[in-house]
């Protein structure tokens, strides 16, 4: 995983949980961003969040998340 600099972990976040969700995210996107601390408190507390999310997410877990059409919407909660 490179460094990645407090302004741009927002950005971070979104998008390894977004392409997580989606199937569009690289092999190892997501052991890296559960596996790694984030600077930034509040995105901290988000990676903590996903890390403690239980896997494989099923449908029950997906009903969870806001969809439209058949796809996830996903919000940012700072947002």
């Amino acid at each position: 995983m490179k460094a990645v600099g407090m302004k741009d972990e927002r950005q971070y976040t979104v998008e390894t949980i977004s392409g997580f969700l989606a199937g569009t995210g690289g092999k190892w996107d997501w052991d890296d961003f559960t596996s790694c601390a984030l600077r930034d408190a509040r995105m901290e507390s988000i990676r903590r969040r996903a890390l403690a999310v239980d896997l494989p997410l099923d449908e029950e877990g997906l009903s969870g998340f806001p969809c439209a059409a058949g796809r996830l919407i996903i919000r940012p909660p700072w947002l």
